[in-house]
């Protein structure tokens, strides 16, 4: 059940990467994640998002989703890409293997998405 929820939208040749960052970052600390699990969450995010961006036209629009999704905090993106063949560095698989619970990130039929999902270690001391 998503409880809240965000949608960005900006072109590709703006620098929003910080507002996707802090987006993400805040939706984790409204459902009680610890700050090393907040930290891992931005680090991924940015990866993610810097992925998405790099085959992107600067007229083309980047949308991604943030979500609250039981447990976890979840994050879509999706976006045309121009070039590039989407080839995923193994430092970004590196980085998000062991920063988030889950990560997609796949390049097809001209687009890019990414998927992303943090899950809460244990309930938040409130």
């Amino acid at each position: 059940m998503t409880t809240d929820s965000v949608r960005i939208a900006f072109p590709g040749g703006s620098r929003h990467l910080r507002l996707c960052r802090t987006a993400a970052v805040s939706l984790g600390a409204d459902l009680g994640l610890d700050v090393d699990e907040l930290d891992d969450l931005r680090l991924a995010v940015g990866e993610a998002i810097a992925w998405l961006r790099s085959g992107v036209a600067d007229d083309d629009e980047i949308i991604v989703g943030l979500a609250v999704v039981d447990d976890g905090v979840e994050v879509e993106g999706l976006a045309p890409t121009s070039s590039g063949d989407g080839q995923i560095d193994d430092l970004i698989e590196a980085i998000l293997g062991a920063t988030v619970d889950h990560h997609e990130l796949t390049a097809a039929d001209g687009e890019r998405r990414i998927r992303l999902r943090k899950t809460r270690s244990a309930e938040p001391v409130r």
